[in-house]
């Protein structure tokens, strides 16, 4: 090792990254440290006095990294930084970042030290990182469901996509830099409790229902979906709101149909009940509580109704229910609690779930109940 060499050595052997000493004249290498040797792929001993062209992907980078050292001399510039192509010992190349300082010595010797960071991996994320971005972007600005970015602190809107726009007659203009309050998407007490939840669900909300207010002054019934997120290094809250406006519609419709039929079935004459398969009454309308208080008392189970030597019959006419076949008439015999027996005529339809398999489990009757006793009396 040369006297210059164990004096670079000295100054720059603990240094992790990797470090050059280089003589401008002529570009020798005068000093490797051990990370620089394995970064580009040789033994300590192999570069000292050769000439850097080696370590350029090709001449045009050699030449273009001496004019580039050329302008800083003579511009007085105490530094240049630089992307260089370099080419390790196999040949494989690879990007690096190249920071060049100057030692100038009295004797007039003069050594460029090079700090090289190979930037292969960062390039590689940056890459990602992009690939990234560009499919959130597009998965946000294309979703059908409206989506809005605001910084947690303030609540403050930074971005929103079309879906927002077209659905809250907000566009991104009108939005940016105000918060819901101001806008008047959402009342203050909405928005403390919309952050008190996200609080206890650790940063997230999940299918939370709300009502926001659009541009035109009409409400808007909401699902609520939001996720803590990283944007433009700012701790923010991804929001993705689902209209369910016109479900909760059919929802108010459906309740008042089904309270319009329920009161139209209660004060049917006719007997009107719901049963599971195994018997069980989930529902009696009124004429047939009337009816059966005249047994001696209201019964949980259709069966109890039913003569003891008919229950089987009975039972086995509710298996021939299929989804093809969902009716079925029957005629057992009904004990009366003053000792006489009646025939009472059934009409069964069978409800089922989803597929067309029967479910016991889901299989639902619906009787439509006759008195027959009178009749079958005037036939005698």
């Amino acid at each position: 090792m040369s006297h210059k060499e164990s004096r670079f050595s000295e100054y720059y052997d603990p240094i992790t990254e990797p470090i050059l000493v280089v003589r401008m004249n002529g570009r020798i290498i005068e000093y490797v440290n051990a990370a620089a040797a394995g970064l580009f792929g040789y033994s300590r001993s192999a570069l000292p006095g050769k000439n850097t062209l080696m370590l350029y992907r090709h001449k045009g980078e050699y030449h273009k990294v001496g004019r580039s050292i050329a302008d800083a001399v003579k511009s007085r510039n105490k530094q240049k930084r630089q992307e260089v192509w370099f080419k390790k010992s196999s040949g494989r190349k690879f990007l690096g970042d190249m920071s060049i300082s100057f030692l100038y010595e009295k004797s007039g010797n003069a050594f460029c030290i090079a700090i090289i960071r190979d930037l292969t991996e960062h390039k590689r994320h940056d890459e990602r990182l992009k690939n990234s971005e560009y499919k959130f972007s597009t998965i946000f600005n294309v979703s059908p469901l409206m989506m809005a970015i605001s910084e947690l602190k303030t609540g403050r809107f930074l971005e929103t996509n079309r879906a927002f726009a077209n659905c809250t007659g907000f566009s991104k203009e009108d939005v940016f830099g105000k918060t819901s309050v101001q806008l008047g998407l959402m009342s203050q007490p909405q928005i403390e409790d919309l952050m008190l939840k996200i609080s206890k669900g650790g940063g997230s909300i999940y299918s939370l229902e709300s009502v926001i207010c659009k541009k035109s002054g009409e409400l808007m019934n909401v699902l609520l979906f939001g996720e803590r997120i990283k944007f433009q290094n700012e701790d923010c809250l991804l929001s993705i709101v689902m209209d369910i406006t016109e479900r909760k519609r059919m929802e108010k419709m459906m309740v008042q149909s089904e309270e319009l039929y329920r009161r139209a079935v209660e004060e049917q004459m006719d007997f009107m009940l719901k049963v599971k398969p195994d018997g069980e009454i989930l529902f009696a309308n009124r004429s047939f509580r009337e009816f059966a208080s005249k047994t001696g008392r209201l019964r949980a189970n259709i069966f109890d109704y039913i003569v003891r030597d008919d229950r089987e019959y009975f039972m086995n006419a509710l298996r021939l229910i299929t989804p093809q076949n969902p009716y079925v008439m029957i005629e057992p015999r009904v004990d009366f609690s003053y000792g006489t027996t009646g025939w009472i005529q059934w009409s069964v339809r069978g409800l089922f779930g989803t597929g067309n398999a029967v479910s016991y489990t889901h299989l639902r009757a619906h009787e439509t109940v006759l008195d027959l006793v009178c009749r079958l009396l005037l036939e005698k």
